[in-house]
């Protein structure tokens, strides 16, 4: 449905079909397209094959282009390699947005990447973005010169995910969002995980105080995260 993510995004309803449905969403076809879970059959698949060629995550279907829908995924695949104790990956995008869409894709699916290195037990690997059409639109040139100008791409770093596997926190986490998202106060979710987790509990509640117009409660909660690399999304996305 089209409510989780446009609480975040405030355009995405008109990605929706009649019946509510984003026909073409990441979240459905990487956990249960057609009824596989196709992030836990990759883990499955390097757990007892490592060296294997075959975990792969298909995004793009056949069936997205049999009728006209709103939404088409721009990703056509995942794969993911281990070789010498690191999980690799590669994306292969149809398209891609260079401003609107690459930095979000590359955090996105390197974020993917992690999660089932740490599932694995293999440290971090290479990751290639490959793109069939890479394009910009003249209506956004000057805000992707002046998000380049801002230089802080390669300066700041997401923190590390922690080392041990990642599910149970992973399951926790997305139940906090659920709660945050449906209007509990961050003190009452009793969310004890590692700072990494705590921290990104923390930032979805400082977005929620936010939409609400309670801006005088979030230096409280900004106070408390470990990690100062959340500082310059506080100051940008918020002007905090």
């Amino acid at each position: 449905m089209v409510e989780p993510v446009s609480y975040y995004i405030t355009k995405y309803p008109k990605y929706a079909e009649s019946d509510g449905i984003v026909h073409g969403a990441y979240g459905p076809r990487l956990f249960d397209f057609d009824g596989v879970d196709q992030v836990q059959t990759v883990i499955s698949i390097l757990k007892v094959k490592p060296d294997s060629r075959q975990a792969v995550i298909q995004i793009f279907d056949h069936q997205d282009l049999a009728v006209p829908y709103k939404h088409v995924p721009c990703t056509c695949l995942l794969q993911f390699f281990v070789r010498s104790g690191r999980l690799d990956a590669i994306t292969y995008m149809r398209s891609n947005d260079i401003y609107k869409g690459l930095p979000h894709d590359i955090f996105a699916f390197t974020m993917v990447q992690e999660i089932i290195a740490r599932s694995l037990g293999v440290e971090l690997g290479t990751y290639t973005h490959m793109i069939g059409s890479l394009h910009l639109y003249e209506t956004d040139e000057t805000h992707m010169r002046a998000y380049i100008d801002e230089g802080w791409q390669s300066n700041i770093e997401m923190p590390s995910m922690p080392l041990e596997d990642p599910w149970r926190s992973l399951e926790r986490f997305v139940a906090a969002e659920i709660d945050l998202r449906g209007g509990a106060e961050l003190d009452s979710l009793d969310f004890e995980e590692a700072p990494y987790w705590e921290d990104l509990v923390r930032i979805l509640a400082i977005f929620g105080l936010q939409k609400q117009g309670r801006e005088k409660e979030i230096p409280a909660v900004r106070g408390e995260l470990s990690d100062p690399n959340y500082e310059i999304y506080l100051t940008d996305r918020f002007g905090l």
